[in-house]
């Protein structure tokens, strides 16, 4: 018995079953780009045993499901046997409360709740919801006076080949056969059911049967068709009755009637992107009729369900179409149980590593811009009126500076402070305009295919519109039809051509007059209009404009007329004042001195290392790397204030917050131990980050504050959920950089022991730091999951990376306490740990599925993949160097042994030796 409960609460039992659950965590999350969520949820999530192909090659795997209840089991016995009693322990003892709570109700959820929805038109009721993917097979007969009977028979008795019988129906029913996907054709026999590969996305097939009905009383054999999507029940008669055959997805009583009065929809101005949608409800029940309005992120919940506001359709419905609303129900007993373990884990968390990190301190302390030039030259207080103006683009208002410059940035991949002017030339000198080599091409190969032989240009060049005007049907024909073939299996060549074409587009429609800028606050409604649209006075004063463009005196005044009326219309509305707060945060560069001191601090940091003993250098490191990381800062507090959002709702804001706190983090741990190496990581960090923060820009080429879709746009989530994960994600990489440090430094063997073991207690206290926000963050958003959609967890991508972190993280500190890692395999652990964090935060958006691909991908995959490569290849630096140090270990000669040393003297010389520190686990 000793030995069981010994193997069951075993430290090494729990690695090796979190090392199990972040591999089927990882394989699964693959698999879902090709087989989709359902498939791929069954078999690897909810499975005891599965078969994983690799190749043609078999493997056999225990289920998620299995590794789960063998990881409740292992904390259950591990808390009664292996953990100590005592107040040291405390905050252990209750996050492993935690852990097994949100365990129980993720088993709870998984064998007792009930999932579907009901989709409803204005004036429409259902007393019942259906599920999403599974099916039934209803057999009803009318009894008159409006009574119905239903015999139902459920997914797993609808088999092939099953025969189904009932003492009160007159016929037996045999299934020929069955289609998990199908779609009805016409044959020469007459309509019929052919199979259809399965959607990856399971909601979207639909079932069918070909059965035989066989009369009891005669005998006589009848072949009927039953299709998922059929308008209306087959309908039969038999034993003198009329009978209902229909094949449909599985219902659940509401417990109430639920009636749609009115359903709305708002789109951010100026755009088809639903900013928010709800549904005026009653449900009707023995207690008369309550009204309840249910939008996103706010629920019912009543009669133990609970019912969210999921999406609507037609999604191409037309202005004044009828609009129907698909609302998710969920039956769940332990819906709230993640909340309260959250707030267990989070206690219990901060209770353990804050004693961990009081004890660290208190023994530890003793760019060039690119610019295009403009043809016309404008005088400066034309171009800074004209930056001034609002314009709504995007669902959001801005200066018509910030559209200016993604203009540029979209045709040339260029930004500089003279887009106003280039947008100037483009609306009021447009033949000057189309002389200008703005349209970037990154290779040849598209303008050959073209017929374009331009002699003198590069493979990656920019071209005028003038020089790509004799190919411009040839372009649009391309263009056509490689739109339609998906976006993800377009070639290098035609995804250019596609870009090319809609660039050339939009400048055709500012150059040809259209204006498509809406700088024209309405007196009513939340659409601003384009001078187009404004009509009359406002066509006049453009046109205006344009006949004094030679004129710089009159075209200056006429601007600045408009210039007054144009803002006087958006303060009248309330809608102007962020506008300056956005020219000053472009125009005062503080990115670009952020990045330049990042930059400074660490040639600083590098010529350090050359000459340790320098003061002075090292203070002016520091200070460079605290002035660099207060304006990245002041950045991150300027976009707050612009947005009216927290700090993080875009995967560009990810980038900055992350190098925010992750410099923050390593200046802090350098005004610990002042070891130079945390300053280095925030140095370092500073310059990769805001390097990738322009990348990023340059690639995505769109404004980088734009309007939310409408299940992000809630400030309470985006400032706990998203800021938590976030926190996790930044501390999680400076981890893997000083673990990387380490493991250099261990290769070169070029640090005195004591260095290695500081670098060591660093990279487990920011691990520990990591882990506390990684969980938190992500526990918080399967909460904002379960309050927006129904579930709190569904294995979805994204999930599945926060999943990974923590699991990762999570076994590298087991291991650790276990004692099957020291120093140096912390290190390779953490090291490793980084790509796992990249996949999570970027990694997952090019698998292109799942309920949380919001994010830019395109032009990520290369530079994710060097990431890789590096942490990978410093992983098996850190192998090399452990197996060299190993083998010298045996081959070298072992020191004589000392002259009959007394047992005190032993347990001195133990205690004092570097083995038994590197024994002691380092916390912080």
């Amino acid at each position: 018995m000793r030995r069981v409960l010994a193997f069951f609460s075993s430290l090494k039992l729990s690695v090796v079953l979190l090392m199990l659950l972040g591999l089927l965590t990882w394989l699964g999350t693959l698999e879902q780009a090709e087989h989709g969520l359902y498939a791929v949820q069954k078999k690897y999530f909810e499975s005891f045993v599965l078969v994983h192909h690799v190749g043609p090659v078999p493997i056999p795997l225990p289920g998620a499901n299995l590794v789960m209840w063998l990881l409740f089991v292992n904390i259950i016995v591990g808390g009664m046997v292996r953990l100590r009693r005592s107040w040291s322990r405390v905050g252990i003892f209750v996050t492993h409360v935690g852990i097994a709570l949100l365990l129980v109700a993720g088993f709870t959820k998984m064998y007792f709740s009930q999932e579907g929805h009901v989709t409803l038109f204005e004036g429409q009721k259902r007393s019942h919801f259906e599920s999403h993917h599974r099916w039934e097979l209803a057999i009803a007969r009318d009894k008159g006076g409006g009574k119905i009977q239903e015999y139902l028979v459920p997914a797993e008795d609808i088999v092939e080949g099953a025969t189904l019988r009932a003492d009160d129906i007159p016929f037996d029913l045999h299934i020929t056969r069955r289609f998990e996907n199908c779609r009805p054709h016409a044959g020469q026999e007459g309509v019929g059911l052919r199979a259809a590969p399965l959607d990856p996305q399971n909601e979207r097939n639909a079932a069918g049967l070909f059965v035989t009905l066989i009369d009891k009383s005669r005998g006589m054999r009848r072949e009927k068709m039953l299709w998922g999507r059929g308008l209306a029940p087959l309908t039969v008669r038999a034993g003198g009755e009329n009978w209902a055959l229909d094949l449909r997805r599985e219902r659940y009583p509401l417990g109430f009637t639920l009636a749609l009065d009115k359903f709305t929809k708002e789109d951010h101005p100026g755009t088809s992107r639903p900013s928010w949608f709800s549904s005026d409800v009653r449900m009707l029940d023995g207690a008369g009729a309550r009204p309840v309005r249910i939008s996103m992120n706010k629920p019912l919940r009543d009669h133990g369900l609970v019912v969210y506001q999921a999406s609507w359709g037609p999604q191409n419905a037309g202005p004044g179409a009828r609009l129907f609303s698909s609302l998710a129900v969920v039956r769940n007993p332990s819906d709230q149980w993640p909340l309260i373990a959250c707030i267990v884990i989070a206690l219990g968390l901060i209770l353990h590593f804050s004693r961990g990190l009081v004890r660290y301190i208190r023994t530890a302390a003793p760019l060039l811009l690119l610019a295009v030039a403009a043809q016309a030259d404008w005088p400066d207080d034309t171009i800074e009126l004209a930056e001034e103006l609002p314009i709504q683009d995007g669902g959001r208002v801005k200066p018509l500076a910030t559209y200016a410059r993604f203009t540029l940035l979209r045709l040339s991949g260029k930004r500089g402070p003279n887009a106003t002017a280039f947008l100037l030339d483009a609306i009021f000198f447009p033949e000057k305009a189309a002389k200008r080599g703005v349209f970037l091409v990154q290779d040849a190969e598209v303008l050959e295919q073209l017929g374009l032989n331009l002699d003198g240009k590069k493979k990656r060049d920019r071209y005028s519109y003038d020089e790509l005007t004799p190919a411009l049907p040839r372009l649009f024909q391309l263009a056509h039809e490689y739109s339609g073939i998906e976006e993800k299996e377009r070639s290098t060549v035609q995804r250019q051509t596609v870009i090319l074409a809609s660039n050339v587009l939009h400048f055709k429609r500012v150059a040809g007059g259209e204006l498509p800028l809406a700088l024209i606050a309405p007196e009513s409604g939340d659409t601003w209009l384009t001078p187009g649209e404004a009509g009359g006075e406002w066509i006049g004063r453009f046109e205006e404009l344009a006949e004094a463009r030679n004129d710089p005196t009159v075209f200056n005044s006429k601007l600045t007329a408009m210039h007054s009326d144009l803002i006087a219309r958006a303060k009248a509305r309330d809608q102007y004042g962020k506008i300056r707060l956005e020219l000053f945060y472009y125009r005062s560069g503080l990115l670009h001195w952020s990045l330049g001191l990042f930059v400074l601090a660490f040639l600083c940091v590098a010529v350090l290392w050359l000459k340790p003993k320098g003061k002075w250098l090292h203070r002016g490191a520091f200070g460079l790397a605290v002035g660099g990381t207060l304006m990245l800062v002041a950045v991150i507090t300027l976009r707050c204030l612009i947005r009216g959002r927290p700090p993080v709702s875009t995967l560009y804001e990810t980038v900055l917050f992350v190098t925010a706190i992750g410099a923050g983090v390593a200046l802090f741990l350098e005004a610990v131990n002042r070891r130079r190496l945390a300053l280095s990581a925030a140095a370092v960090l500073g310059m990769i980050g805001l390097f990738l923060a322009s990348g990023y820009e340059s690639l995505d080429k769109q404004d980088t504050m734009p309007s939310l879709v409408a299940v992000l746009d809630t400030n309470f989530w985006l400032a706990t959920h998203v800021t938590a994960i976030t926190i996790g994600y930044a501390a999680g990489l400076l981890a893997a950089l000083l673990a990387s440090f380490y493991l250099v430094a261990n290769a070169v063997r070029r640090t005195r022991p004591e260095f290695r073991r500081s670098v060591t207690r660093m990279v487990w206290g920011v691990t520990c730091f990591a882990l506390l926000f990684s969980i938190v963050g992500t526990i918080l958003g399967g909460i904002w999951a379960n309050e927006s959609w129904g579930r709190f967890w569904g294995w979805d991508p994204k999930e599945n990376g926060a999943l990974l972190i923590c699991l990762a993280q999570i076994a590298l500190i087991h291991a650790r306490r276990g004692g099957l890692i020291r120093d140096h395999g912390v290190c390779m652990a953490a090291a490793f740990s980084g790509t796992v964090i990249a996949f999570s935060w970027w990694g997952v958006n090019l698998l292109g599925v799942g309920l949380h691909s919001y994010g830019f991908t395109s032009g990520i995959h290369g530079v994710l993949w060097t990431y890789y490569g590096i942490q990978w290849s410093l992983v098996g630096l850190g192998v090399y160097s452990w197996w060299r140090d190993r083998s010298a270990k045996f081959i070298s000669p072992s020191p004589p042994p000392p002259s009959s040393p007394t047992n005190e003297n032993r347990a001195e010389r133990f205690s004092n030796s570097p083995d038994a520190q590197a024994a002691e686990p380092a916390e912080a």
